[in-house]
């Protein structure tokens, strides 16, 4: 087992810098950061990429590590500076093992499995979705560009000349392998009608016969209602501080904020494309106020925290919200209304379908909602997010009135 790709590929750590910035880096197996990965990672910082983005490239180089441990690739980095790229077949194999889970390569390469045992499950080793190994190809695909090309600035012109055309050969070819699966927005869709009932629930329900306890329940009711009438994300509302909802103006603020040295959180939430003024119902506010200046109150206090949704946890009580209890909570009311699998990003597709209803009834035509879904739902002027989520609702309500002609018939 070529021990020595571990130099490049053991662990994945977050380095927060004192001006608040979060900084993943792979370290290898002697704690120092590891050359090429770390090469990677600034390139990604320096085109803007966020945290979370360079934290998911590095877990994929994490995998492809284990990928070429597995297919036992010798003197990998020094091939690929020499020039002597991979051929079709090799990045077929690379390609295929990106699929797998991580865990399950991780066991394979533990030198206590035999070759019999190896095999046998490899056989049945789980795949990932095909969104996950999309994702990985692409990190994979930058990895080796990227010391493919340090190897070429090391050469001389006629050797760079000769190896730029095969280089990127290499690369589109490994890119063509990217499966073309479903977007993660239509695979993990909720059906129409349970959406629903939860926009119905959110509206009118007791949130009692979901949650006992009267401190939490302030709080995920809280939460819920934010999700379904106001659109936000999980990563959104987490980032949100109390100064940031004005309940007698009835709106709330979504800023990003970035690299922020006020939060404790390692892995940071933050709103994912633009600031915006979201404006909330009456109803709405005084169920945040219930929150803000009942039980959130007391958590602030303790915690002496600025941000709006706070930890009731033993060991993080005042403390900001993971986004386990936000999906917790969407969980419960899943759960409560026989739901399964209702997750926090599913809220904000019941948002948007009550603005396509609401859209259709009041005869607002199409291109105006997507200009005002962009803005409330926090995407540019110019993203088709917003007519594909109308088109999905839109969709759907012409599938369920097929089936109800056809049943009448």
């Amino acid at each position: 087992m070529p021990i020595a790709l571990y130099r490049y590929f053991h662990h994945v750590r977050i380095h927060v810098r004192p001006n608040g910035e979060r900084f993943p880096t792979i370290f290898d197996i002697t704690g120092v950061p590891a050359h090429y990965p770390t090469c990677v990672m600034l390139d990604l910082r320096a085109k803007n990429a966020a945290a979370l983005t360079m934290e998911s490239v590095a877990n994929d180089l994490l995998h492809l590590g284990q990928v070429l441990i597995f297919e036992d690739f010798k003197n990998f980095h020094q091939r690929l500076e020499d020039g002597d790229y991979l051929d079709d077949y090799e990045i077929e194999i690379i390609a295929e093992r990106l699929g797998l889970e991580t865990a399950m390569l991780r066991k394979l390469n533990d030198p206590k499995v035999t070759t019999a045992d190896r095999n046998r499950l490899l056989e049945k080793a789980p795949t990932t979705v095909n969104q996950t190994k999309a994702r990985r190809i692409t990190s994979a695909a930058r990895y080796i560009d990227l010391v493919a090309r340090i190897g070429e600035a090391k050469a001389g012109p006629a050797e760079k000349r000769r190896r730029a055309p095969l280089r990127k050969e290499m690369i589109n070819f490994l890119k063509e392998l990217r499966p073309k699966g479903r977007s993660s927005r239509t695979r993990s869709a909720i059906r129409a009608d349970d959406l629903a009932k939860v926009v119905a629930f959110a509206a009118t329900g007791d949130p009692a016969k979901i949650w006992s306890n009267e401190r939490l329940r302030s709080r995920n009711w809280a939460i819920v209602t934010l999700l379904v009438f106001g659109g936000l994300r999980n990563s959104e509302l987490r980032q949100l501080r109390a100064a940031d909802i004005d309940t007698n103006r009835c709106v709330v603020d979504v800023h990003r904020r970035p690299d922020d040295p006020n939060d404790p959180r390692i892995r940071e939430p933050n709103a994912k494309t633009m600031d915006r003024i979201v404006p909330i119902t009456p109803e709405v506010a005084d169920r945040l106020d219930d929150y803000l200046l009942g039980f959130g109150a007391d958590m602030a206090e303790i915690g002496n925290s600025p941000f709006a949704f706070l930890s009731d946890g033993n060991n993080s009580r005042g403390q900001p919200i993971s986004p386990v209890v936000v999906s917790e909570a969407v969980e419960e009311l899943g759960a409560h209304l026989g739901i399964q699998g209702l997750h926090p990003h599913a809220l904000r597709s019941a948002w948007i379908q009550q603005l396509v209803d609401w859209s259709v009834e009041k005869g607002i035509p199409p291109a105006e909602l997507d200009r005002f879904a962009n803005y409330m739902g926090g995407w540019s002027y110019f993203s088709k997010s917003a007519s594909h989520y109308r088109g999905d609702h839109l969709t759907q309500k012409a599938f369920e009135a097929g089936l109800l002609v056809e049943n009448e018939r």
